[in-house]
């Protein structure tokens, strides 16, 4: 075994042993918690809230999209009926509007979608903030030690007080509206 490896080993065998002997040592039960971020940002009251926000900001663009898509797609549909009844120019102008109007169409699309990609981040940040804060202020009025939030491979119910931070979020959201 290198010199290195053994380094690593008796240092991560000091880590995983120290605390049971600080616990023997002073008496003090170790508090540790849980929280699951992912449910607290898509259960509070602030993402009901970010989504209808996003919604509203959002709602009048998808629809004006999906209107002058629906008639780029009737259009379509009536130049293939009609190919056979159109002169050549008639249908080379028929072409080239329709493939102008698809060109709009996918910018207007693929704008739309970055637009609401930013917002959505943007309001996922300002959500898991606020469930980090949340998570600190519950921890700390609650006399936690330790509280893991991800890169947890298994914790049991004894631990788990994502249940107790969304109350504080509830709270916090009334609080903010006034209520």
């Amino acid at each position: 075994m290198t010199t290195w490896r053994k380094l690593a080993l008796a240092s991560l065998l000091g880590v995983l042993l120290l605390p049971p002997v600080a616990d023997a040592q002073t008496g003090a039960n170790i508090r540790i918690g849980f929280v699951d971020l992912n449910r607290l940002v898509s259960e509070s009251p602030q993402a009901e809230a970010a989504t209808r926000q996003l919604e509203e900001e959002f709602g009048q663009r998808q629809r004006e999209f999906i209107t002058r898509e629906t008639a780029y797609n009737e259009r379509i549909a009536r130049l293939q009926r009609d190919v056979e009844v159109m002169g050549a120019e008639e249908r080379r102008n028929a072409e080239l509007e329709l493939r102008r109007d698809e060109r709009d169409l996918v910018r207007m699309r693929d704008e739309l979608r970055e637009d609401i990609n930013i917002r959505t981040n943007e309001a996922l940040r300002k959500l898991q903030i606020d469930a980090i804060e949340e998570t600190r202020t519950y921890a700390r009025r609650a006399n936690y030690d330790l509280v893991l939030i991800e890169g947890v491979v298994f914790f049991s119910d004894a631990v788990d007080i994502t249940d107790r931070v969304l109350e504080g979020l509830q709270e916090r959201f009334r609080a903010s509206r006034g209520n």
